[in-house]
């Protein structure tokens, strides 16, 4: 007797109900990721989630790497569309991407990245 029972109506009314996949969650800001595979200071991994990064010898550098072979600013990575690109700048010694001399490159999951004796592979993210 006393008792509050809602009626069907109002049960469903007060009922909200929704599906998704935990897993887009989870991956759903993943940054990218440079992970050093060989050279001074590996195994060692950057996650990469800032729109710029300039990669070289100089302190100033946004990953300073400890290596006579690179410049001081040697390859910078920018964040596009298409995911992280490489442009080589200007320095002595080059960038090769997966065993190629390049200039520029969008990066792929999976490329690896050398400078100098440094060897970095490329992890993309969902950021």
């Amino acid at each position: 007797m006393g008792e509050d029972k809602k009626t069907e109506e109002e049960e469903e009314a007060t009922t909200v109900s929704f599906e998704f996949d935990i897993r887009q969650l989870d991956n759903a800001s993943d940054p990218c990721l440079l992970q050093q595979v060989e050279g001074p200071g590996s195994p060692h991994e950057y996650s990469l989630s800032e729109d710029t990064y300039v990669l070289g010898r100089s302190r100033k550098a946004d990953i300073t790497l400890q290596s006579d072979l690179l410049s001081r600013t040697h390859v910078k990575l920018e964040k596009r569309e298409s995911g992280y690109v490489m442009t080589d700048l200007e320095s002595l010694n080059g960038v090769f991407l997966n065993g190629v001399r390049a200039h520029s490159a969008t990066l792929c999951e999976g490329d690896t990245l050398q400078i100098g004796e440094i060897v970095f592979v490329y992890h993309e993210g969902n950021a």
